[in-house]
């Protein structure tokens, strides 16, 4: 997947979490500490970028 599009998919997810933890019960267990841990398999560059971005939603 181009960085770009993981970058994006990325802050979107945490940009609406709050209504996609309303839309369905799994959604309020997603976490930017959780997003973080993905061992063994590595997390992508691009998602990596929009977890790191100063800007991101905490």
């Amino acid at each position: 997947m181009d960085a770009n599009v993981a970058c994006v998919f990325t802050r979107t997810l945490f940009e609406n979490h709050p209504q996609l933890a309303r839309a369905d019960a799994a959604g309020k267990e997603i976490s930017l500490d959780k997003a973080r841990r993905t061992e063994p398999v590595t997390l992508h560059r691009g998602a990596v970028q929009a977890l790191d971005d100063p800007g991101a939603p905490r």
